[in-house]
């Protein structure tokens, strides 16, 4: 099983990281790559200022995704690892009643 992780690239001028969801550092650089290729954003590699590395926590990490929360809840249970907070808080409150 391939174990996800945020890649957060800190840039210089830019106030929030660039956030690569990934497997590794090697995929996360060529995704960087290709959005750098795809935008007119100021993403160079002088202005990196830092690289941090986050491993998801099922049920604690979220993201908002075309204006709706989602939490991590891992691929073994979706697809992407992502799952929508209703449906999570959901299956938590029919967990709680059992």
């Amino acid at each position: 099983m391939s174990k996800i992780r945020f890649y957060k690239y800190y840039f210089k001028g830019i106030d929030k990281p660039v956030i690569m969801e990934a497997e590794s550092k090697d995929i996360a650089d060529r995704m960087m790559q290709q959005l750098k290729q795809s935008t007119t954003a100021n993403i160079s590699a002088k202005d990196l200022i830092d690289i941090r590395v986050e491993t998801p926590i099922s049920g604690i990490s979220k993201r908002k995704r075309q204006n709706q929360d989602f939490v991590w809840v891992g691929k073994e249970f979706t697809s992407d690892g992502w799952l929508l907070q209703s449906e999570y808080d959901e299956i938590e409150k029919l967990k709680q009643q059992q």
